[in-house]
């Protein structure tokens, strides 16, 4: 399939106030807080369920690598741990570069 320009589409099967694109954490806060200010929302996702790439990390967020906060807290942890951790979680197509 490929684009089309807009000057060549004669209607619309939808309209919208707002059109989301991905309903990831960014489009769901988008959706939410386009609905509670009054617009109609019209939420594009090419996936088969919501949650982009949030989803695909189950939703969890690692904030380690020996912080301040950690140390306080009694708990003992590295940059290299991080790393380690991230790579095992991400996978086999987990890229080292990025991590």
């Amino acid at each position: 399939m490929r684009p089309y320009a807009a000057a060549d589409i004669g209607t619309w099967d939808l309209t919208a106030d707002v059109v989301v694109a991905g309903y990831g954490v960014a489009g769901a806060a988008a959706v939410v807080e386009a609905a509670r200010a009054g617009a109609e929302v019209l939420v594009l996702e090419r996936a088969g369920g919501w949650g982009g790439a949030a989803a695909m990390a189950d939703g969890f967020i690692y904030l380690g690598g020996g912080t301040a906060l950690q140390r306080a807290c009694g708990f003992d942890d590295s940059p290299e741990a991080t790393a380690t951790f991230l790579m095992a979680a991400m996978g086999p197509g987990a890229d080292a570069a990025k991590i």
